[in-house]
């Protein structure tokens, strides 16, 4: 005699699956980056797809054409003032190859972390696709924002808008106007820009080294001086999600319409305002092919089936890695998921990761 199956056992089982898989996205992350850091090094094989190597080139070529550009122009300029034309000349024509600097900088955990998330969020962001608008004379959501009366409102949707042209548009020499890059990555990339452009041209100064040195690190500390890392894109998303937040006017329908207008940042931003979580974590769960972590946090912030499977096809149809097969068993688990053991899991997420890991090594040593 055949027994049927237990619906409730097994949704049961597969929610056990589905909580275990959100719980390591950081280690899908981590194992993600190693990755990305071995497939940068490898010129013939070439598991990063062209697209997203090229993009990774575009912009470490981009980054560093703009820094070098602004550190040697003030640098050649200090020492044509005091009469060392040929240095200065030097410096602002010697070609450089940059695969060894790269090599340094993305060594980086950090550095490889915030250029990986900001290439495969801007090529996922131009991949997406608008939706219609019910009211085609509505204006989309980023201008209508920036047009309101309230400054609080108004204001960080501007600051977005102009860093979203910024991003979208370099300067005809190919330079960044911004590049976006958050403080202590722009640090280290300024200091070994420098540290390079003095390896080049250090054999010219001969006894004139020291002349050199404090030219480039003057250039430098100004470069360091003028960076603002609030304007860059990902915290001018964070500071409008944050004032709609504050209003009362974040969270659902406010992050779908984002992605419908494929405000990528934006939508990330209001997701991690909305459940608590920092701009990068909440990034890696949208990046995250396996949209376990997604799904739970868009559980936290309230979203029934038609919701999450709403965003969910937008990012599957803009990236046919991700399966809509995968997505569809995910929604029944996902829904039935409790509000109060999604926010407990993402308020473990939230901790730092370095006390996560120490906990879960003293647990293992007992």
């Amino acid at each position: 005699m055949s027994v049927e199956p237990d619906p409730r056992r097994e949704l049961s089982r597969r929610a056990g699956a589905f909580l275990a898989r959100a719980e390591n996205g950081g280690l899908r992350a981590g194992c993600r980056l190693a990755s990305v850091a071995s497939d940068l090094r490898m010129a013939d094989e070439d598991r990063l797809d062209d697209r997203t190597r090229a993009a990774f080139g575009a912009l470490i070529e981009s980054l560093f054409g703009t820094i070098r550009s602004e550190v040697a122009g003030h640098a050649a300029r200090t020492l044509a003032a005091g009469g060392h034309e040929m240095i200065a000349e030097a410096l602002l024509t010697t070609q450089r190859d940059d695969k060894r600097l790269a090599a340094i900088l993305l060594a980086d955990h950090s550095v490889l972390r915030e250029l990986d998330g900001r290439v495969r969020q801007d090529l996922l962001a131009d991949a997406l696709v608008a939706h219609e608008r019910d009211d085609s004379d509505q204006p989309s959501l980023l201008p209508r924002l920036a047009g309101e009366r309230d400054p609080l409102i108004a204001g960080p949707a501007m600051a977005m808008l102009l860093a979203l042209g910024r991003r979208a548009t370099p300067l005809e020499s190919g330079a960044l106007a911004r590049t976006d890059l958050s403080a202590e990555t722009h640090h280290r990339f300024v200091w070994h820009v420098a540290a390079d452009l003095r390896e080049a041209v250090g054999r010219l100064a001969n006894a004139r080294t020291a002349m050199l040195d404090r030219a480039l690190v003057a250039a430098a500390e100004r470069s360091l001086a003028a960076h603002d890392e609030g304007i860059g894109l990902e915290p001018s998303a964070v500071k409008l999600a944050s004032a709609l937040g504050s209003a009362g006017r974040g969270g659902r329908a406010m992050a779908i319409e984002a992605l419908g207008d494929r405000l990528l940042a934006l939508f990330i931003a209001l997701v991690a305002e909305d459940v608590g979580l920092d701009y990068d974590i909440a990034r890696d769960a949208v990046l995250d092919r396996d949209g376990a972590r997604l799904w739970l946090m868009l559980r936290a912030m309230g979203m029934d089936r038609e919701a999450i499977g709403r965003i969910g096809l937008a990012l599957a149809t803009a990236d046919r890695h991700r399966s809509l097969d995968d997505l569809a068993g995910d929604l029944d688990v996902a829904v039935a998921t409790d509000l109060d053991a999604a926010r407990a899991m993402l308020a473990i997420q939230s901790l730092p990761a370095a006390y996560r890991q120490a906990r879960e090594a003293m647990e293992s040593a007992r």
